[in-house]
């Protein structure tokens, strides 16, 4: 079985869509293939509907609550919709195990082999400095292949622990690394001293008719 880390969790169309063509891809391929449901809290908060925001200080996350915010969400027939479908979609094609929020509660053990990526995985904006789990920081691989698929760095250069972080964890986890932008691959490959090639984002792997299954009819209106 092969296994996807990834941002699914965002309440984001882009995220959303490239994690189902990613995993629809491999299935077509004739792979068994699962996303692995990492949700840490500090990245998920700011999708809740009582959001939290986060941040990182001094190594130790701190949570500020959002009152105007949830006064927004809470009556925003907007934004329950939106919330309604995504989680929709998320269950039917994507996933409808329980979230895990500490990567040390997971484990490789059932896959043969787990990609990383795509979107922007390792930007440390996003995840707040980097996630070591995005990094193939995981226990139990045991025979488990890793591999980047197309993982973005937003153009983020890192500096200090996030640098270190990022060399000695890619460098010791992945057996191939391969990113979205050209830019970063040049970059990443500088770091690690190895061939890092670009890919594709996987919104263009799937077929049309892959597309078409998912998609639903909309009314056509007097606008572009």
């Amino acid at each position: 079985m092969v296994g996807i880390m990834t941002f699914h969790w965002a309440d984001d169309c882009g995220a959303m869509l490239q994690a189902f063509a990613l995993k629809r891809f491999l299935e077509k391929s004739g792979e068994r293939a699962e996303i692995i449901p990492y949700a840490p809290k500090r990245l998920t908060c700011r999708y809740w509907t009582f959001r939290m925001s986060a941040a990182v200080v001094k190594g130790i996350c701190l949570y500020r609550p959002n009152p105007l915010v949830w006064l927004y969400r809470l009556t925003s027939p907007a934004f329950i919709s939106r919330k309604r479908a995504m989680s929709r979609f998320r269950r039917e094609y994507l996933t409808d195990r329980k979230p895990v929020r500490n990567a040390k509660d997971l484990s490789l053990a059932p896959y043969t082999c787990v990609f990383f990526g795509s979107d922007q995985i390792w930007n440390p904006d996003i995840t707040l400095c980097l996630d070591p789990a995005y990094l193939g920081e995981i226990p139990g691989r045991e025979d488990c292949r890793m591999v980047s698929y197309a993982a973005s760095l937003g153009g983020k250069r890192f500096n200090g622990a996030d640098k270190s972080l990022f060399v000695r964890a890619v460098g010791n986890n992945l057996d191939a690394v391969s990113v979205r932008e050209p830019s970063d691959a040049d970059y990443v490959s500088e770091l690690l001293g190895v061939p890092v090639v670009t890919a594709c984002d996987p919104v263009f792997l799937p077929d049309r008719e892959d597309w078409e299954s998912i998609a639903a009819d909309v009314p056509e209106k007097d606008v572009i």
